[in-house]
């Protein structure tokens, strides 16, 4: 891949976006463990400066090189074979306890760092990864992929108490000081993708279908919105990777259309909050979860009066033409006047920025860019969509939770 910039660019907007972020996914990868970098500065010759990987992040990068190679961007050879140095570092390497890992790793070793924990939301990411290129390559990488997804034990990760029932929903995680951290996947946020993997695995490590009707969802009346509204993200992340538009699940939800509802909460909110910041004009959304401002660092806004500053994660519009294109582009095409050549590097957009605050990310996170890169192919021919949905584990996680199976 050639180096892009600002002035020599010919595709579209969103097309360099995901030719970009690609271009991150090569370059943060490591040569030999093929782990990815959370995050690294938006210029060339960056990897490395950092040595923190995360294993989100590397699913990301292994769905990137699949999308990649379906748009003749990667050859299949190189695909491959970073793919398969995931494989082993996993196999061989990747440190973690009934099938699942830690959230943090050093990029080379895979050790642990950090403390971090061992991530019930972060494995299933990397999972997703590793199921996308189960299916495009076939043969021993799905051999070695499906060997490594038997080895999940989601029954261990409930954390069940004695006498609980079997179907209590999944613990954020595990650390080996302290054990199991107290809170849940229960209840709206982004983890429904989790429940399809968890729900469709194989036995005796898979979790009863009721499991997924005890995620709890509380809608607005006003609104039609599920509460909380969170960030942008939580619509984004398990649609992704799996079109469940115009379907319902056991519990007779339609999460497409809430997902669908709440980007365009999102997009109608930072339209009205224009006048008072400069970041949501002429179009401009994407409040979400992303680096912030000094002196805060990593969190999490909404699209609701008093949790938002005027921050915004680009990454998160790209995303959004899964749901509305054309706000996407208007989004997209105004982003770039607005910051132009001090902000647009050769990842692409900062992971954030806020106009009224004069601050420009100096990173991009691996995270959102897969998000971003998902969104993309999604919108231009769903092509994820078509290719996730493959999966024996995928399709007997959607069944479990109450949906029809093509």
């Amino acid at each position: 891949m050639r180096p892009f910039t600002v002035e020599t660019r010919r595709t579209s907007i969103p097309d360099d976006m995901a030719l970009r972020a690609l271009r991150f996914f090569l370059d943060a990868s490591h040569p030999e463990s093929g782990l990815t970098l959370d995050r690294t500065k938006n210029m060339l010759g960056s990897a490395g400066q950092t040595r923190i990987a995360s294993i989100a992040a590397t699913g990301y990068a292994v769905t990137a090189f699949c999308i990649g190679v379906h748009y003749g961007w990667l050859d299949r050879r190189t695909a491959t074979q970073r793919i398969e140095r995931v494989l082993t570092t996993v196999e061989t390497k990747l440190n973690g306890k009934a099938g699942f890992y830690y959230h943090f790793i050093d990029w080379e070793t895979a050790n642990r760092e950090w403390n971090s924990e061992l991530s019930s939301i972060d494995t299933a990411l990397l999972q997703l990864g590793l199921i996308m290129a189960a299916n495009v390559f076939g043969g021993t990488i799905a051999e070695r992929v499906n060997s490594i997804l038997t080895k999940t034990d989601w029954q261990w990760m409930q954390n069940r108490k004695p006498g609980e029932a079997s179907d209590v929903c999944v613990s954020m995680g595990w650390k080996p000081e302290s054990g199991f951290l107290d809170s849940r996947w229960d209840h709206y946020d982004e983890s429904p993708y989790l429940y399809i993997l968890a729900l469709g695995a194989q036995s005796p490590y898979r979790l009863p279908a009721s499991t997924w009707k005890n995620w709890k969802t509380v809608t607005d009346p006003k609104t039609g919105l599920y509460e909380p509204i969170g960030p942008i993200f939580w619509s984004q992340m398990t649609a992704g990777y799996v079109n469940l538009k115009g379907r319902r699940d056991s519990a007779g939800r339609d999460l497409w259309m809430i997902w669908q509802r709440s980007h365009a909460h999102h997009i109608r909110f930072c339209r009205e909050q224009s006048a008072r910041f400069k970041t949501y004009r002429n179009g401009v959304f994407g409040i979400n979860a992303c680096d912030q401002p000094p002196p805060v660092g990593y969190g999490a806004q909404e699209a609701v009066d008093g949790r938002h500053d005027g921050t915004i994660a680009p990454t998160a519009i790209l995303a959004a033409r899964m749901f509305d294109r054309a706000a996407a582009d208007t989004a997209l095409t105004a982003l770039l006047t607005h910051v132009d050549k001090q902000a647009y590097g050769p990842y692409g957009f900062p992971n954030a920025l806020n106009e009224d605050k004069d601050w420009i990310d100096p990173d991009v996170l691996g995270l959102d860019l897969g998000m971003a890169i998902c969104g993309y192919a999604n919108a231009r021919d769903g092509y994820i969509w078509k290719t996730f949905a493959k999966h024996a584990i995928v399709q007997a996680g959607l069944r479990a939770m109450g949906y029809s199976v093509k």
